[in-house]
């Protein structure tokens, strides 16, 4: 099987509109106790102009270290892309030099990290950390990065922007750090937007607040959008298209509402029934049985195989392919749903 090819292909598929964004049969291995071992496994998506994408899947799946090879943010030592391509504008940006790669990072592909605390620099003020990335891709002057920095943070909701400029990223709350942190990312207007579990810090208020502020920005700037998260409801608020993502594999991908309502591998099933639920009396959670795979431990079949209640004897032996199912641009690799339909159509 030429899998380039059906790395190509399965990116195609999975984007409804011209892509701005494209990964094809992209591969991560991590170093560990001196091997390499995959811990993404071939995996391909498009995001169209404006789209917004949802990657989930428990912790582990390999749904961050996604989002990190796509900016080439991986650990230096421990990782690296072991096969594909990352398309930006017809550009593959695993073929960029390291120099060429900072040019193209802050500029055209940014990326909001999951914990701002974290990620932003205790030593220098917010309004000097916004107003770098102005300088370095807009080639402004000090003046003009300092007026860009005062309205980009205007435009991301940070209440007296002028004042709050000044201040250093522990005089601020959690929910304003995190509006610096995404006021960074589209500082020099970037086509592509990463975001990994921007509202994992905050509280449910605010985290409502800066999804609110991701949809109004895309329609601003009309830029992609990729957010990881491990929270449904965020991808059911926000996005237009998911992918479930489980060892590495991407299982299921497609519209939101599809996806949601009509869920055909199980392990997606298995998700949702552990989403808690505000109706009166709403069923109790049902956990998922078991535990993913060690990463490293060679599997064959479907890697959700040992945890799944509607297991068939090829699940163990047959190789996963996302395939088609249903009308709506919904594709699985379950064995179960991908052959009903296929004898169906």
């Amino acid at each position: 099987m030429n899998t380039m090819r059906v790395g190509q292909d399965l990116a195609a598929a999975t984007s409804p509109r011209g892509s701005s964004l494209s990964v094809e049969d992209l591969s991560v291995l991590y170093r560990v106790k001196g091997n390499w071992v995959r811990a993404v496994d071939g995996v391909s998506f498009s995001v169209g102009a404006g789209e917004i994408v949802g990657i989930v899947g428990e912790s582990g799946s390999g749904k961050s270290t996604v989002l990190r090879a796509l900016a080439r943010l991986l650990p230096r030592d421990g990782a690296r892309v072991g096969s594909g391509r990352i398309l930006l504008g017809g550009v593959d940006l695993l073929s960029l030099s390291n120099e060429e790669m900072r040019k193209v990072r802050g500029a055209r592909i940014s990326y909001v990290f999951q914990d701002p605390q974290s990620a932003l620099n205790p030593i220098y003020t917010v309004g000097d950390q916004i107003a770098e990335t102005i300088r370095l891709h807009k080639k402004a002057h000090n003046r003009g990065a300092s007026e860009e920095t005062i309205k980009i943070m205007g435009r991301t909701g940070i209440p007296e922007p002028e004042r709050r400029a000044r201040a250093y990223p522990h005089e601020l709350s959690g929910g304003l750090r995190q509006r610096v942190a995404i006021a960074i990312a589209l500082a020099a207007a970037p086509e592509v937007l990463l975001a990994d579990e921007p509202t994992t810090s905050v509280d449910v208020t605010i985290q409502d607040q800066i999804l609110r502020l991701i949809l109004d920005l895309r329609d601003e700037f009309g830029m992609s959008v990729v957010i990881v998260t491990h929270d449904i409801g965020i991808v059911a608020q926000t996005c237009e298209r998911m992918i479930v993502m489980y060892c590495g594999q991407f299982v299921e991908v497609g519209p939101v509402g599809a996806v949601l309502t009509r869920p055909t591998h199980p392990y997606t099933e298995a998700l949702l029934r552990s989403v808690p639920s505000i109706e009166p009396n709403p069923e109790r959670l049902l956990p998922i049985k078991g535990s993913a795979p060690e990463l490293g431990e060679r599997i064959v079949g479907c890697p959700f195989a040992d945890r799944c209640d509607h297991i068939l004897p090829r699940c163990r032996t047959a190789e996963m392919v996302l395939e088609p199912y249903g009308c709506e641009g919904q594709m699985t690799t379950c064995i179960r749903h991908s052959e009903i339909w296929l004898r169906q159509s």
